[in-house]
């Protein structure tokens, strides 16, 4: 969410196949055009068990400028990346639940072991 609890600005999304695996893809608030439009990531199958998954991302310098970074990793193994996003928003909260249209039948758990957050000083 952005610094003051303004808006999702990156979402990821897991889904759960029929098969047992799940599928995670995710969206990115751009800053610009007007009205607020999104970026959408490639999404991936994974294994529920033991799967380490990692988001990085890197806002974009300025509001004009489309230098900013996402990648997801499954693993040691990029699954997606893009680097010209324009979206300078901070990331300050991290919430974890299901999105507010989520069907009312929708049930079950999910765990995430091992979870961390930090913040480095990109280049």
């Amino acid at each position: 969410r952005e610094a003051g609890g303004a808006g999702n600005n990156i979402r990821l999304s897991m889904v759960r196949k029929t098969d047992g695996t799940y599928k995670l893809g995710c969206r990115i608030k751009k800053d610009t055009p007007d009205p607020l439009g999104t970026y959408f990531c490639g999404q991936f199958t994974f294994a529920p068990n033991n799967t380490r998954i990692t988001v990085e991302y890197v806002a974009a310098t300025g509001a004009a400028t489309n230098d900013g970074i996402i990648r997801l990793f499954k693993g040691d193994t990029m699954e997606f990346e893009r680097t010209d996003l324009q979206s300078t928003f901070v990331i300050d909260t991290l919430r974890f639940g299901l999105p507010k249209t989520a069907a009312a039948t929708t049930n079950g758990s999910y765990f995430l072991d091992d979870f961390q957050s930090f913040r480095t000083l990109a280049p």
